[in-house]
């Protein structure tokens, strides 16, 4: 009896809000910025190594733009999320060649899923450009600015590193 009490009141509506206070406002922020909950999640131990109360997973951020959150706020932050997609095949592997004894991998025609990268590179740009956008107007200042945007989000291709941070890694780990 007291168990089935306290799981009643446990499921109870609505459930508190999570992101509040100063997590909210940084989580924010970060969506503004285009970043995804995802990159939020991975990133906030390293943003806030001190700071139990900074971390958040990418469900609760999920949760609370999608079931919490009401009104313009939500509509706001859930615009500058991508659109989702399934689950793919992976690509077929390719024959090892270039001298350099490197794997080599060929996209077959009209196969998207086989060539992720430039995919999911597409996808980061339609966020700034949606599909059929005029783009005679489009100067180097806003591409500059797009491209900015894109090199310092972070990537879980990347452990979490962004693109522009990425080489200077790989750099140094070949020097030592």
């Amino acid at each position: 009896m007291i168990a089935q009490r306290r799981a009643r009141d446990r499921g109870r509506r609505p459930k508190p809000f999570k992101l509040t206070g100063e997590l909210g406002v940084v989580v924010s922020g970060l969506l503004q910025a285009r970043w995804s909950p995802r990159q939020i999640a991975a990133l906030s131990p390293q943003l806030y190594p001190d700071q139990q109360a900074m971390r958040v997973s990418h469900e609760t951020i999920y949760r609370s733009l999608f079931v919490q959150a009401r009104g313009e706020l939500r509509q706001e932050l859930a615009r500058h999320l991508r659109s989702g997609r399934s689950q793919h095949k992976r690509s077929r592997r390719g024959s090892s060649a270039i001298d350099a004894d490197i794997d080599i991998y060929f996209a077959d025609p009209h196969s998207p899923r086989q060539r992720g990268s430039n995919e999911n590179t597409n996808g980061l740009l339609r966020q700034y450009w949606p599909k059929g956008s005029d783009m005679r107007h489009l100067t180097q200042a806003d591409c500059d600015e797009v491209a900015l945007s894109l090199n310092t989000r972070p990537r879980q291709t990347l452990g979490w590193n962004n693109p522009h941070e990425a080489p200077n890694q790989v750099l140094r780990a070949t020097t030592t």
